[in-house]
């Protein structure tokens, strides 16, 4: 399972360094956070590294007012959904992302897709149109399908998509789900073990699977053979919402923290709390592995304690998308009971680990795994249970 960047804003040096370093990489590119310009350079910046890059349409909700997406011509304006998909006005946006799909140099067009809050008959109509037309202007083609988390718990609605879903004339999909209550780290076993089912029957028939949006808890998406997960700095690209769209208010932003990744624990800490660890000599504990390959967060284990050193944005958005993008390596090229035996271990790893850090006083808020271990545990049980036989003989 590859791991790709979900471009947010403030992702433009991120970008390029990290595919540099990396030597390998795909973006996946933002209209709400990048200029016309930066969409034709970017590609070609990271193409001397090996990069690639794809474009998201991003027009998930079309009402959004957000001024990043309206400076692009195939952005509706006065929106309505009959008018768009009765009239020629649906072919003429599809065709400007197509457009835009060329300068970005992509290889595969992601398709425009709406968020669905319901799977209903004019949901599936309107994006069987857009499967259809986008025939005409690209050879290969992923469809969005973006659903709003009830529709993730709900097996009747995942049944009557995945029915239709499966005659789409398409390469792939590109899969993005909202959390439940806008959780950052997800408690729910129903919505979890559904987000893998449909990517298990996605695959399934073989079709190629990118998970837009995703936490490192979506790292069982490798026990269906997902070909990407992509992931971002903010929490906007690591988790979809559709309020990211609309135009923000005004001193409506947010007070910035920094948080370390901690890879054994599938956690993220303050420095304040790793100065505890420190205290208690056992600091070691919560360092990454060599295995990781950052050397971003360095700086938290030398010989000062953690909460008086200089560990910024920079050091832990890089540390976080590098290990992230480690463990996806380390879930990749294997049978599937190969990935599901090192996922399962994985995550009975870290149980033991959150134990430790539990009894060191060190814990993550909202973003401590302890929060999401027993469901994320239970989905990938049931997803065995369920699909071992077929996943076998797939991967």
């Amino acid at each position: 399972m590859k791991f790709f960047l979900q471009f947010g804003y403030g992702m433009l040096a991120h970008s390029k360094h990290l595919i540099s370093k990396w030597g390998e990489g795909t973006v996946i590119l933002s209209p709400r956070d990048m200029t016309l310009e930066q969409i034709k350079a970017l590609p070609k910046d990271i193409a001397k590294y090996g990069g690639k890059a794809l474009f998201d349409p991003q027009l998930f909700a079309p009402h959004c007012t957000h001024h990043g997406l309206g400076k692009f011509d195939y952005w509706p304006t006065n929106f309505n959904t009959v008018d768009f998909f009765t009239s020629q006005k649906c072919r003429e946006t599809i065709e400007k992302i197509a457009e835009i799909n060329a300068i970005a140099q992509t290889d595969e067009m992601i398709l425009p897709g709406l968020f669905c809050d319901k799977v209903t008959s004019k949901w599936l109509d309107y994006h069987t149109k857009i499967v259809n037309i986008g025939k005409e202007y690209a050879s290969a083609r992923l469809a969005t399908i973006c659903l709003s988390a009830e529709v993730v718990r709900s097996e009747e609605q995942i049944s009557k998509l995945l029915n239709t879903i499966f005659d789409w004339d398409v390469q792939g999909v590109y899969l993005i789900a909202a959390h439940p209550f806008n959780e950052y780290l997800v408690d729910d076993p129903v919505w979890m073990s559904n987000l893998l089912h449909i990517g298990a029957a996605i695959k399934l028939q073989r079709k190629k699977l990118i998970v837009g949006y995703a936490t490192h808890q979506f790292l069982p998406f490798a026990c269906v053979g997902a070909d990407a997960i992509a992931s971002g700095t903010w929490l906007n690209v690591r988790m979809f919402s559709t309020n990211k769209f609309d135009e923000p208010e005004e001193g409506s932003v947010a007070k910035r923290k920094t948080w370390y990744y901690c890879p054994q624990t599938l956690s993220e800490y303050q420095t304040t709390a790793l100065t505890m660890a420190y205290n208690k000599k056992k600091l070691e504990v919560f360092a990454p592995a060599n295995s990781m390959n950052s050397d971003y967060a360095n700086i938290l284990f030398d010989v000062a304690p953690p909460d008086a050193v200089k560990f910024d944005e920079q050091k832990a958005f890089r540390h976080y998308l590098t290990c992230f993008r480690s463990q996806c390596k380390q879930l990749s090229n294997m049978s599937y009971e190969e990935t599901y035996r090192q996922m399962e271990l994985m995550l009975n790893v870290v149980s033991e680990n959150l134990r430790t850090a539990s009894r060191l006083g060190v814990r993550g808020r909202d973003r401590d795994f302890s929060n999401a271990i027993d469901a994320t545990k239970t989905a990938i049980i049931e997803l065995n249970r369920e699909f071992e036989i077929q996943l076998s003989m797939l991967m």
